[in-house]
């Protein structure tokens, strides 16, 4: 996704051709609220929603779906974040602190009634004692908490233009082929921490009294216009930090599934852990947030995607925090499906060690239930265990380039229980004996030729 004007990414041929070499099946394609409406009248930017639905096509094309998702971080420019145009925000209406209160004292900035701007403008760098978090420190300013709140409510104007914003999305987009789910905000903050610090102090509480009602609200504006295709909700951001359980209950949207993301509190946006007490830090900071979400999707009795992790550059520390967090998401516990926020764009030098911890071996289709998941970046050994419920195929993903550049084996158990057929990146198992549906797993095992590095 592109984050500044005009808001529209660079896909071409290579970048599609790297995307397929590692086993991209879908992407996350930012729809910027910016360029939806980029004037204060409100006029829908037809050519906007035209260039991304040409994104859309050519990635269909190849086999690659999209997620379209209403981004955003620390809501606005005018408080340091981006996402919702500033003709959208009016900050003396917040009747907010001086920016950057509470988060620090440095550098304060007084709301303007008559420009509706901070004055002078926000001083956008990190400062004060949260400054080590770098410009997340902004969403806990009280001009951010306000602001969210509103918009949740649907008293502000980005919260008046939000479900408008929705059903033109969605009105565009329904039926169209390539489009995979709607992410219906990205990283939700709590709302009114400072008004109701119960909020970001409790975990749950911003599910239930702000976050939740928002993400119902713009559901039913989605499905005003579009009945069929999944929306994806999303945990209050600091509980994704915090590696808390969510407020949502069983029935929440009933059949949506969850988005949620992975980073470590050490080393984001940066090099990855870099000290074995950071590296420590981050995996169990990885470990628990992982085993908190599945029990929370266990509860929900829903699905999940993992629609941001990594955030590193190509340092050897940061390309080991990228692989523990993949093998994870393999397991233990329910195999999860992930979408990689690219810190490096495809090209640069070092791209092919960059892009060998993300192209794994996975099933991109199963025929039945899966119980376990395993696979090693190192030796390119995989295995997938299911118990069968059709004659379907089970296929699963190898890469050639990265993982089995001298060849691959294939095998399937218990004996003559399958037919496996081997092609380009490929494995295909198809399940011909009966008995074994709903009775025995299946043992579907991948290797390098012997010899082969």
């Amino acid at each position: 996704m592109s984050k500044s004007a005009p808001y529209i990414p660079q896909v071409d041929a290579a970048e599609i051709q790297a995307l397929k070499s590692i086993g991209s099946n879908a992407v996350r394609l930012g729809v910027m609220m910016t360029g939806v409406f980029p004037t204060a009248d409100a006029i829908v930017n037809a050519t906007y929603l035209a260039e991304i639905g040409d994104i859309v096509d050519v990635l269909w094309r190849a086999g690659i779906s999209s997620i379209l998702d209403l981004h955003q971080d620390v809501f606005s420019p005018k408080i340091c974040g981006e996402g919702m145009p500033e003709w959208m925000v009016n900050v003396s209406s917040l009747h907010c602190e001086n920016f950057p209160l509470p988060a620090s004292r440095e550098n304060q900035s007084k709301p303007d009634t008559v420009s509706g701007s901070f004055v002078p403008s926000p001083d956008c760098s990190a400062r004060g004692l949260l400054k080590f978090i770098g410009w997340s420190e902004f969403y806990l300013t009280d001009a951010s908490g306000k602001a969210f709140a509103q918009f949740y409510e649907g008293t502000s104007m980005a919260g008046k233009m939000v479900e408008k914003y929705w059903t033109t999305v969605a009105g565009y987009f329904r039926n169209r082929d390539g489009v995979l789910a709607y992410e219906l905000l990205n990283e939700p903050w709590v709302g009114d921490h400072v008004k109701h610090p119960n909020l970001l102090l409790e975990a749950g509480v911003a599910e239930k009294e702000s976050v939740g009602p928002y993400m119902k609200r713009v559901h039913s504006a989605v499905r005003a216009v579009d009945p069929d295709t999944m929306t994806l909700f999303s945990p209050a951001e600091v509980n994704n930090r915090f590696m808390r359980h969510v407020g949502y209950e069983r029935g929440f949207l009933p059949g949506e599934p969850m988005a949620f993301h992975v980073y470590c509190v050490a080393g984001t946006d940066g090099a990855g852990p870099t000290t074995p007490v950071a590296k420590e830090i981050c995996h169990f900071n990885d470990e628990f947030q992982l085993e908190t979400r599945r029990s929370d999707l266990k509860r929900l009795g829903t699905a999940a995607i993992v629609t941001e992790f990594g955030a590193v550059n190509d340092a050897p520390t940061g390309l080991a925090e990228v692989r523990f967090v993949a093998e994870h998401f393999d397991g233990p516990g329910m195999p999860l499906s992930w979408i990689y926020w690219s810190y490096n764009r495809f090209g640069v030098p070092s791209e092919f060690n960059y892009r060998q911890q993300l192209a794994r071996s996975y099933p991109r289709a199963v025929a039945g239930d899966i119980q376990s998941l395993f696979f090693n970046a190192t030796d390119g050994e995989f295995v997938l265990t299911f118990v069968p419920t059709s004659a379907a195929l089970t296929e699963v993903f190898v890469s050639e380039e990265f993982h089995y550049e001298g060849g691959f084996v294939a095998s399937a158990s218990p004996k003559s229980c399958c037919e496996v057929t081997l092609g380009t990146n490929l494995v295909s198992v198809s399940v011909i004996n009966s008995r074994l549906f709903l009775e025995k797993p299946v043992r579907v095992a991948i290797s390098r030729k012997q010899g082969m590095v």
